[in-house]
Order: structure tokens, then sequence, then C-alpha cells
């Protein structure tokens, strides 16, 4: 299998990185980091020099390819010198015997593109975990989504991780398949440590946390609003910064930013919140999300209040959901009572989560991959055109 993830393999752990690592006991599974949508702009350039010196993770159980390519994308001639560049790169990657192989396809990036046009997978399997156009505006949008509906109609298998990509990529496709995210439940589920964490010994009353990225999906609006309203309170932010719109929320006295944390000790400091929060924005970008961090916060047995998100509606006897900053205060007053950390609702929220496991998303996965791959060598898989082509 040769896996084009949407992410780098070193970055906050995601779906790619929890897949890649289970379909390769299956698998001779290649992980290839992600080649870029659009071009690079000045905001990113701490994240390019974070690539270039490498980020600390821990180590892969496979092979991870860094394939290199001029961040400029849109313009026809460079892009066909990007084309011959990591064809290049990728050329001896393929698999050199005549044995059936997947091109696993994790982004509408230029690099599956090159390889659907000049490759000879046995198998195409496009993995949907996002609304990827929904990021980026203009020429760079259309063209995002012309690269994906091509990938989706070549496809042999689509899976999506929401309802509302299913319905999205189904047009495109008559096998698109509902796989919604997972959790790695056992992580996650612990119990506090003696000491806590520095970070919570210097604080009073209870913590609403949050650990995952910080992007424009974030309602910073409502966030600064609720530290506000209750100072007694601590917030507590665990994850990468990609915005500059958390200044003033991450400014107040009473929020606490601890960065990224790798992910074996996350669990341990997740485990020190008193609840946790998804506060995303309700747009055209979150309404096709499905939230990792939820079912990890249930796995943890914390109570957990989020935004009306479609795909969260499943856990609605686990989760309380807001609208209204009045709503998420009054929801989130009743979520830090003592009451909410019973063992019986702890046991509950990691029952829930446990149905919702990796494993259980990958087997999902694997049955329909088993089912669609021949049973016989296929002449020529693997086969590379020329970069001349």
């Amino acid at each position: 299998m040769i896996y084009l993830a949407p992410v780098d393999w070193p970055s906050i752990r995601q779906r790619p990185q929890q897949l890649a690592l289970h379909l390769s006991q299956r698998y001779a599974l290649k992980y290839v980091n992600a080649v870029g949508l659009r071009s690079v702009r000045p905001s990113d350039l701490g994240r390019v020099l974070t690539r270039v010196r490498g980020a600390q993770a821990e180590p892969a159980p496979f092979p991870v390819l860094d394939p290199r390519y001029a961040p400029l994308l849109g313009w026809s001639p460079l892009d066909e010198i990007n084309r011959r560049w990591l064809c290049s790169q990728l050329r001896h990657e393929l698999p050199e015997r005549r044995e059936p192989w997947i091109l696993w396809i994790g982004a509408p990036s230029l690099l599956a593109e090159t390889l659907l046009e000049r490759s000879r997978p046995s198998l195409v399997v496009y993995d949907c975990m996002d609304h990827y156009a929904a990021f980026h505006g203009g020429r760079t949008r259309a063209r995002i989504e012309r690269a994906e509906r091509a990938i989706v109609e070549r496809a042999d298998l689509v899976f999506a991780t929401s309802r509302g990509l299913v319905e999205r990529l189904r047009p495109f496709s008559s096998d698109v398949h509902l796989a919604p995210n997972g959790a790695d439940v056992e992580r996650f589920a612990i119990e506090r440590t003696p000491a806590p964490p520095a970070w919570r010994r210097s604080l009073r009353g209870p913590v609403v946390g949050y650990h995952g990225t910080l992007g424009d999906w974030l309602d910073f609006s409502l966030l600064e609003w609720l530290a506000d309203e209750r100072a007694d309170w601590s917030f507590v932010v665990i994850g990468p910064n990609q915005t500059r719109n958390s200044r003033n929320f991450l400014s107040r006295p009473n929020v606490q930013y601890l960065g990224p944390i790798s992910y074996a000790e996350l669990p341990k400091h997740t485990a020190w919140f008193d609840a946790g929060i998804i506060p995303f924005a309700r747009n055209d970008l979150t309404r096709y999300v499905h939230p990792i961090k939820a079912l990890e916060y249930l796995a943890a047995g914390l109570p957990t209040v989020a935004a009306r998100l479609p795909d969260l509606a499943d856990l609605s006897g686990f989760i309380q959901f807001a609208s209204t900053p009045q709503q998420w205060l009054a929801t989130l007053e009743d979520c830090l009572n003592s009451s909410q950390r019973s063992a019986a609702q702890v046991a509950a929220r990691r029952r829930a989560a446990g149905r919702n496991t990796w494993q259980h998303v990958a087997d999902s996965i694997l049955a329909e991959l088993e089912a669609r791959l021949p049973s016989q060598p296929v002449t020529g898989a693997g086969t590379l055109q020329s970069v001349t082509a």
C-alpha cells in the first residue's frame, strides 16, 4: 500500500496516522508525507521550518517518505515540473513484483493526481476526512474541487468520515462508504496520576479543557466571552496554534496555553480536565467534520460540551450540546457539577467511546478492501510511466 497522507507523520496524531498503523498490520505500507493543496504563504514559515528540521514524533513502524516539490501550485508549467520531480522520487518506491497494490489517497494533491495518471495501482482508495476546498477560496478552491471530483470518479472505493461528506461525494461515485473517526480508547481511559502535572498544581477552580489544533474553525468570540464571564474558571488549551484569531482568547488571565504535547503524554494531561469542550463555529467547513476529540474526551470519562455538529448526534446521550453563549455557560456549569464525575457516568462515557475504536474503523475498512482486491497477480502492477510521459 502506498499511503498518500494528508498530514505529515510527525504532526498532531489524527486519522491518517491511526489508520496507517492499523492497515500496516495487513499490508506492506509506505507512508508518504503530505504534498500541500495550495502554495505556501508567509504565514506558513513556522510550519515549513518545522518540516525541514524534522519534528519530533514516535517512530513509525513502516517507511515514511518525504516527497520534495516546489510549493507554488496552480501554475501549469511549474505543476508539470513538480509532477516530473515527484515521479522521479516515487519511481523506486512502487512494488517491483507483479502483485496487487493499493494506492491510498488522503487528499486531492498534485501527487495523487500524478500517480493516478502515471501508475497502475490494482485498487484506488480515497479516504476523505475534510471538505478540503472549504479551507480555501477563489481559484485554489476551484482547482481543489476539480481535482477531488476526478479522484472520486476514478477511485474504486471511497470512504468519508461524516454523513455530510458522504452526501457531497456520492454524486461522483456509487461506492462511497461512511467510515467515521475512532479513538484510541485504551490510551485515554486512564485515571489521574497521584501527582498532577505542573500546570494543574498552579490552578484553582474547575478546569475547562480543549486539545487539538487551534484553527479558524474555532469560535473564539464564544471562548473569549466564556473566559470573561467565569474568571474563576481556568481554560486550558493543548495543541498547535495555526491562527492569529486565537490571540485575544489566549491572552486572558484565566487561559493557560500549553502548546503542543506529544500524543504519548496527552492522555495524562487530558485526565486533569474537569470538562472537555468542542467550541467549533458553525460554517461550511465544520458541518462536515467528525471530531476525534469528542471520543477521546469520552474515553477519558470527561463530561463534554460541543457545538451542534451533525455527526455528533449519535453521541447525544453522552455529550451535551449548546448553541448560544448562554447555553454554553449553563451547560458547562452543569458539566462541572460533581455528580457528572460519578463512577457510573465515567463508565458510561467510556463504554460509548469503546464502541468507536480505531480497530473497529480499521476492521470495517479492511473488509471492504479485501472484497475488492484481485485474487490473482496483476500484470504490470507498480509500473510508473516515464517522467517524460
